[in-house]
């Protein structure tokens, strides 16, 4: 009696085009690296048929074990009508693809960060982990659910023998990359949110404040009050937050979680929290106006509209904060004491705050050049700032 599923696996490459069936046109591909990686020495086929093994083994045992989280028991597989394996991107860290399972009336989607160097390895696993801790411990939606975790053979591409480490994550469905972009003879960047079936599209003012306020609020959401760690680094050049717009709604998720530590160059005493709630601060409204163009090129920085949403977004979280813990300023006295700082004391504070945060080597001298600027614009929004939070 054959027993065999009655699905079937379909290794798919996302490019400009659309999603293309690997073939022997594609087979030979080398896998792209991110802007400061080295190459990964993977091909397309090879690859893909890696991650194939990896869930179809074992009676696909790992493609059950994935689907039962989604699922109030194991999924039957003969409730699967397809499965495809989509190379999506390419970064510094990882390989990612998305596995897209066809489940009786609905689609369920998991994305598979891969690793073949071993300092790549190393960041897997310690993502891995931390996804797990910062999910028991703040029990929010923004990251992504870690699911689980393996290895599978491979070949690069002299034929040689590889080793792939990978962990299973959940993916955001609708959610898109964004980056900041020139629209057509435009002079200034706007939010260009990358396009699936729908193609590319330009956020506007409205909708672009939002996306702003809602990446800062979750990241304040992440920050140890006590310990002052906070999820670091991130980058929107990597594609680090992705959104989902329906309608006049926006919502957005971040994607990884690389670390978690405090950036201060020593830990502060309990009497100098507010140093590092300050430090934080400084340092979430100058990366969230950071970016390149169209996410690879030259480093490019958001219009000054961009930290009224900061702003927004750093005391909803706070607010919330304050009221899980009295021992906290209230939102009210954190921004009564922002709001008495010179333009030229946030410039001193920036001036340190940029070598602290550093992500990327060409990004220093391009802050530094802008930390004056800055500093005006965000005195100017925290006076102009209306908010007032009732107990």
């Amino acid at each position: 009696m054959n027993t065999s599923p009655a699905f079937s696996y379909h290794l798919l490459v996302n490019s400009p085009y659309g999603l293309l069936p690997l073939d022997s046109t594609r087979e030979h591909l080398p896998l792209p690296a991110g802007p400061e990686s080295l190459p990964t020495g993977l091909s397309c086929g090879p690859y893909l048929r890696a991650l194939k093994d990896f869930f179809s083994r074992s009676s696909h045992d790992s493609l059950r074990s994935v689907l039962s989280l989604y699922m109030d028991s194991t999924a039957p597989l003969d409730e699967i009508r397809r499965v495809d394996i989509i190379s999506e991107k390419h970064g510094a860290v990882y390989q990612v693809a998305r596995v897209r399972v066809s489940l009786g009336d609905r689609n369920v989607s998991f994305v598979v960060n891969t690793a073949v160097k071993p300092e790549q390895k190393a960041f897997l696993e310690t993502e891995y982990v931390l996804l797990h801790e910062l999910h028991e411990r703040f029990g929010l939606p923004w990251l992504p659910r870690p699911l689980l975790k393996g290895e599978a053979a491979c070949t690069d591409s002299e034929g040689r023998p590889a080793t792939l480490s990978m962990f299973v994550a959940e993916w955001f469905e609708g959610y898109q990359e964004f980056h900041l972009s020139r629209e057509k003879d435009g002079d200034g960047y706007l939010i260009k949110v990358w396009g699936d079936k729908e193609g590319d599209h330009f956020l506007d003012a409205e909708k672009t404040r939002s996306l702003y306020r809602r990446a800062a609020a979750i990241l304040t959401s992440y920050l140890d009050t006590e310990t002052l760690c906070q999820v670091y680094p991130w980058h929107h050049a990597a594609g680090d937050f992705v959104v989902r717009t329906d309608g006049d709604d926006v919502q957005v998720r971040m994607v990884t979680a690389r670390d978690y530590r405090c950036l201060l160059p020593c830990q502060p005493g309990p009497d100098e929290k507010i140093i590092g709630i300050i430090h934080f601060f400084v340092n979430l409204t100058l990366r969230m106006r950071l970016d390149r163009l169209d996410g690879v090129g030259s480093p490019v920085w958001a219009a000054s509209d961009s930290l009224d949403g900061v702003v927004s977004g750093f005391l909803d979280s706070w607010h919330l904060k304050a009221l899980a813990d009295p021992r906290l300023p209230g939102p009210d006295e954190v921004l009564g004491l922002f709001r008495s700082f010179s333009p030229d004391e946030w410039k001193s504070l920036a001036e340190v705050v940029v070598q602290h945060g550093m992500v990327e080597r060409d990004e220093g001298r391009f802050l530094e050049g802008l930390t004056e600027t800055h500093a005006l614009e965000l005195a100017d929004v925290l006076r102009s700032s209306s908010r007032v939070f009732c107990p």
